[in-house]
């Protein structure tokens, strides 16, 4: 095996596999034969040891559950789940999709990553340019002022300082140390800080929840113990206070009885449009299909992870505008001063 992990696409295109077999009422051990050609490095050999544990007697969700560095839970009990029920078209056509879903957000992840990149080279470059090439061309202008026994203006001399490479150096240094130590020794408080900041933070926790809401009634409609569906759905969210607080909800919710929307709107930042779709699904008993309907209406309400991930680089691009605006102003400030003197 030369990886230990399976992409988006991978997952997809195996459980699409596996569903069209079953479909077409073909042994799930036949798979290896079909495949072995048409799919990544990785995936024949998968397909050989499936194929290997379903010949012995296994069925397939022993054999995810072997295999925990390719599959997760999540999965494995969607498709016990789906072979209890005698389901499995069912279970393996939302582990399709849940496959298509990691891979959507794996693409849209990359393409902004890349833009966010290029966007800090450029900040970058810009500040750069200002630091070693600009501000050493107004300083010996400036210089004149003290010939004559002038000084200069507070704000210009602010800006000297700020704009000197070493005083950028030591912020940009003290920045990623404290990022660093808040997301690696409290996680927690550092979505806390995110999930408060202006435009970015709702955004990024709508999204947070309507993809757990999303997993969550995927497990539900296969047939999964609803428990243990929202523990493994909790799983993928990447906000740690919310993913914290909904491993916790199951608990309370086990310990006092109440109903998953009654135990959610404890939950801080949990957005309460969602909160009202899944008190109307558990009213009417279609608390799964309620679940999956809330992320497809994401992008109707403008929430999609596109537009999340498109924030950050116009943070970056609105913060270097205000540096060089500040500049320019700094910079040409003494000459207005000399010219009203005169």
């Amino acid at each position: 095996m030369k990886r230990k992990t399976l992409t988006g696409l991978e997952k997809q295109f195996f459980y699409h596999q596996l569903l069209t077999l079953v479909r077409s009422n073909i042994p799930l051990e036949c798979v290896a034969g079909i495949a072995a050609d048409k799919t990544s490095s990785i995936l024949p050999d998968i397909f050989a040891m499936m194929s290997s544990e379903l010949e012995s007697g296994n069925s397939l969700s022993d054999f995810l559950e072997k295999h925990p560095e390719y599959f997760s839970s999540y999965e494995s009990d969607i498709v016990k789940a789906g072979e209890k029920s005698n389901n499995m078209k069912h279970a393996l056509k939302q582990l399709a999709k849940f496959g298509a879903r990691k891979t959507e957000n794996r693409s849209i992840s990359s393409i902004h990553m890349i833009y966010l990149v290029v966007t800090i080279i450029l900040a970058l470059a810009i500040l750069a340019m200002i630091s070693f090439y600009v501000l050493p061309v107004f300083k010996k202008m400036h210089s004149s002022l003290s010939s004559f026994g002038g000084s200069l203006p507070g704000l210009t001399q602010l800006a000297f300082m700020i704009g000197d490479w070493k005083f950028l150096l030591t912020i940009f240094a003290i920045g990623i140390l404290l990022y660093a130590g808040l997301y690696l020794k409290y996680p927690e408080f550092f979505s806390m800080v995110i999930s408060i900041t202006p435009i970015l933070g709702p955004r990024w926790v709508y999204r947070e929840c309507a993809g757990f809401c999303s997993l969550f009634g995927r497990a539900l409609e296969s047939g999964v113990a609803p428990l243990k569906a929202l523990e493994n759905s909790a799983d993928f969210v990447s906000h740690q206070y919310l993913k914290k607080r909904l491993k916790n909800s199951g608990t309370y919710l086990a310990e006092h009885g109440h109903t998953w929307a009654t135990v959610l709107e404890k939950i801080r930042f949990f957005p309460k449009p969602l909160i009202s779709l899944i008190h109307l699904g558990e009213k009417y008993g279609e608390m799964g299909a309620a679940l999956i309907e809330i992320e497809r209406s994401e992008k109707d309400m403008g929430v999609d992870r596109q537009a999340i991930m498109e924030i950050f680089p116009l943070f970056i691009i609105g913060g270097v505008i205000a540096f060089v605006t500040f500049m320019v102003i700094a910079m040409y400030l003494p000459m207005f001063i000399m010219t009203g003197a005169v």
